[in-house]
Parts: structure tokens; sequence; C-alpha cells
């Protein structure tokens, strides 16, 4: 993999990581996976509000997936 290809691929989102700040943070209450994945609005919102009354953890459950695939999707996009 070429030196490009390596920051490209380090420069994405895991969805590993997404799923375990979202259990980590008491099954997403605190935001700490909308802050990994650069929504700091939501991020805050979530810690002050205790997930959006845990209404945002619930919706985060079922999208996070899509959630961090548009991200990188988004990010390949403006790498290039």
């Amino acid at each position: 993999m070429s030196r490009n290809n390596m920051e490209r691929y380090n420069d994405t989102h895991s969805l590993f990581v997404g799923y375990v700040l979202w259990i980590v943070g008491f099954l997403g209450v605190f935001g700490l996976h909308r802050f990994y994945m650069g929504k700091i609005g939501t991020g805050i919102l979530y810690l002050c509000t205790f997930g959006l009354f845990f209404v945002g953890v619930i919706y985060d459950w079922w999208t996070l997936n899509e959630q961090i695939s548009a991200e990188n999707m988004e990010r390949e996009a403006y790498a290039h």
C-alpha cells in the first residue's frame, strides 16, 4: 500500500471504534461516538441531555453503521 493510500486509510473512521465508544459511553448517552465522528455539536447536545433523553441513543444504535459509512465516503470524496 502506498503512503498516500495509508494516509487515506488512516483518515477514515472505524466502525468498530464507533461502536466501542457508543458502548463505553454507557450506550451512547455521553456522545463519545458523536465526537469521534466529528459531530461536535450533537456530541455536546448528547452530553448535556443524556443522549437526547435516550431517544438519540436508540437512533444511533440503528443508524451508526450508515452514519460512519457516510462520513467515510464524504472524507474520501474530499480527499480526491
